[in-house]
């Protein structure tokens, strides 16, 4: 953990911009289906991973924005 703290500065933009291209990616697909009537394959699995990683990367950033936070969250769990 200390190894990749040491690398945040690049790895959270780097997970802000991949999720915003996925979200992009998944839309664009989607409207294009829409316009020429095929069905989107595993459409809600897409959605539900995005999510996911949107949440994942949201805690991340919340939690390096606001150490106090993170220092109180850490203490509950000890």
């Amino acid at each position: 953990m200390m190894t990749t703290m040491q690398y945040r500065a690049i790895f959270l933009p780097t997970g802000v911009l991949g999720v915003g291209v996925g979200y992009y990616l998944y839309f664009r697909e989607r409207r294009r289906c829409t316009k020429l009537a095929c069905t989107l394959v595993g459409g809600k699995i897409n959605l539900t991973l995005l999510a996911l990683a949107t949440v994942v990367v949201a805690a991340a950033l919340i939690l390096d924005i606001f150490p106090e936070l993170t220092s109180e969250i850490l203490h509950g769990a000890m």
